[in-house]
């Protein structure tokens, strides 16, 4: 590994680390080379005249990170083995490093997966009266409350999981829900499930079968697979149930009588599953692994993206990884390439999304907005957009994330998934619905509201003696008989808007009482072209600017004329890139006619 060159982004981290004086927390993904990292760290350090320290999580990292030192000539300190304290490097586990008397001072304290154990007594212990510098290293180093360890001067956490793997450093994961399961009445235990409720939720055979059921055939066409489970009960409960289904599986845990033959089976090839409770996810390090099961349910985002870390190491002919959840974990706390977000503490209302977090009020409705779908609260105003974790698409049951390919149409928000099929994630209120929001009472609220919104601006802008004028009045007016017509349609509105040039409005102008951006939303919602051409003229008129409508009627009879199937829903979205672009939607006269010449050139090409 010495004469391994650095990435640029380790490049970037071991400089970073070099020019900060402090403690640096260094937070990076699994597979992200943080041993390679952390030589290079101590390399610096011994160059300036340092000593290292290097504290590992388990006693079997010890041998494996001695070889990654290898050229730094780094010493073991573990049981009764003999070390040279004159040396630069030493390496220990946490357990034995704060228990002895080391014979030497270490200017700088290495930490690897400081996540495990940081907050404990031991490392308590050991920092007591050290004086030098602090470097912990993690892929998830955040605490139960979802904030990053305390201790550190500087947080390095810009080259994060979805970073790696856009720029090719991870594999891909493919995340799949196979299995559905109930999680109401396990009990939470210091910020993750009781392990006695899991095990009797999940080391049944009904839920043992299930989840083998549901991946044996996945498993079949992948390489080396993970399990990890809720026990070691249920860890051989499983790799029995594999066994049975004519897959080769061992489980994997403490107290297996030759774990070291059963690693190797597995990394022989021999083995296709191991079963696991959780020893590994940490430190496991096998590259061609590309299949996970999730058998278990967790809260926590760290062992999350532990247990998915272990499967998108990069490997020879390895193009993906396929992480099988069938214990809920996608739909409890999202996927794992989410940034951790500190735990809040919501109430109760915010934390089922049936009443607003703002002002509390139960009566919510959802609307299309610049091609998102908002929740928005009748009461207040309030509104924030409408982003599930882990949208299932319903063709091919693939969990996209937050950058899932969602568009509004309809007043649906659709998942369209690389599969072709488009899946419905959320619709707007209906009109039933509306009604039961907008009650007489929430419509004369919002009257009071808006109009008492408009009057404070009045008498900012034009002083007090403004509220008394008959235009005043008039708009008043206006506004309150919008309001009564469409109450759902304003959340909010600029009052400058409606008194801008102190014009009165007339009541049936509603291009004129709510501005332009309602009527562009309608227009990149429409379903029809004529319903979209119609929205055009008003748009422009409220504009003051030429439309030729000529242009868009020779459209429309081109349309009705053309044998392209589906010519109206592809002219129709050309109209609207072309608005949105900023460019002449008059234009959209030549597409019909390009699309046809594409068509019959198709149509010539296969005869």
């Amino acid at each position: 590994m010495s004469d391994k060159p650095l990435r640029p982004y380790q490049r970037e981290i071991v400089d970073e680390v070099a020019a900060c004086n402090g403690n640096v927390l260094v937070e990076l993904p699994t597979g992200g080379g943080k041993t390679l990292i952390a030589r290079h760290i101590a390399v610096d350090e011994v160059e300036r005249g340092g000593r290292v320290l290097f504290v590992v999580p388990k006693t079997i990292l010890l041998e494996q990170t001695a070889g990654a030192f290898a050229d730094l000539e780094p010493q073991i300190i573990h049981g009764q083995r003999d070390y040279d304290p004159r040396k630069r490097v030493f390496i220990s586990t946490l357990q034995t490093a704060h228990r002895r008397t080391l014979g030497f001072e270490p200017s700088m304290i290495i930490v690897d997966e400081a996540h495990i154990g940081f907050s404990g007594k031991m490392l308590q212990t050991l920092l007591k009266d050290f004086d030098g510098r602090l470097i912990g290293l993690s892929a998830t180093p955040y605490g139960k409350d979802g904030k990053p360890l305390d201790g550190f001067d500087r947080h390095i956490d810009r080259f994060g999981l979805q970073w790696m793997i856009e720029r090719g450093y991870l594999v891909r994961p493919r995340f799949y829900k196979p299995v559905k399961v109930d999680l109401k009445g396990v009990r939470m235990t210091a910020g993750d499930f009781n392990l006695g409720d899991l095990e009797t939720r999940f080391n049944t055979i009904e839920a043992v079968e299930a989840t083998v059921s549901a991946s044996a055939e996945t498993i079949r066409h992948r390489g080396p697979t993970v399990c990890f489970c809720v026990s070691i009960a249920h860890a051989e409960a499983m790799a029995l149930a594999y066994r049975a289904a004519g897959i080769e599986a061992e489980a994997y845990h403490s107290q297996s009588d030759d774990p070291d033959a059963i690693m190797a089976r597995f990394k022989g090839g021999e083995t296709k599953v191991l079963t696991n409770p959780v020893s590994l996810t940490a430190g496991f390090d096998h590259p061609p692994l590309d299949t996970l099961v999730i058998a278990r349910a967790t809260r926590s985002p760290n062992l999350w993206r532990q247990m998915v870390g272990r499967a998108l190491r990069l490997h020879e002919g390895k193009r993906d990884a396929v992480i099988l959840d069938c214990a809920g974990v996608i739909d409890g706390i999202g996927l794992p390439t989410e940034k951790i977000e500190p735990v809040k503490k919501r109430n109760a209302a915010r934390e089922d999304g049936t009443k607003c977090p703002a002002c509390g009020s139960a009566k919510l409705y959802r609307k299309p907005s610049d091609g998102r779908m908002l929740k928005v609260c009748a009461g207040c105003g309030h509104s924030e957009e409408i982003r599930p974790r882990g949208i299932e698409c319903a063709g091919c049951g693939l969990v996209h994330g937050s950058d899932a390919p969602l568009r509004v149409e309809g007043g649906a928000l659709l998942l369209a998934c690389g599969c072709g099929h488009e899946t419905v994630v959320s619709k707007a209120s209906g009109q039933s619905e509306l009604v039961e929001v907008f009650d007489p009472k929430t419509v004369e609220a919002l009257k009071r509201r808006f109009v008492a919104d408009y009057a404070a601006w009045l008498v900012d802008s034009r002083g007090v003696e403004a509220l008394t004028s008959s235009h005043a009045r008039r708009q008043f007016a206006a506004l309150s008989a919008y309001i009564e017509r469409r109450p759902y349609a304003l959340e909010r509105f600029d009052p400058s808007r409606l008194a801008d040039g102190w014009r009165v409005l007339p009541v049936q102008a509603e291009e004129e009482l709510i501005g332009v951006r309602v009527l562009e939303e309608r227009f990149m919602h429409a379903l029809r072209f004529d319903e979209a051409v119609e929205l055009l003229k008003r748009i422009y008129r409220a504009k003051g600017e030429a439309l030729d409508t000529e242009a868009l009627e020779r459209t429309r009879r081109m349309i009705e004329a053309s044998f392209v199937d589906g010519i109206e829903r592809m002219t129709l979205k050309r109209l609207k890139n072309l608005y949105a672009k900023g460019k002449r939607v008059e234009e959209v006269v030549t597409f019909v006619p390009y699309i046809e010449k594409i068509k019959r050139k198709e149509a010539a090409s296969t005869s």
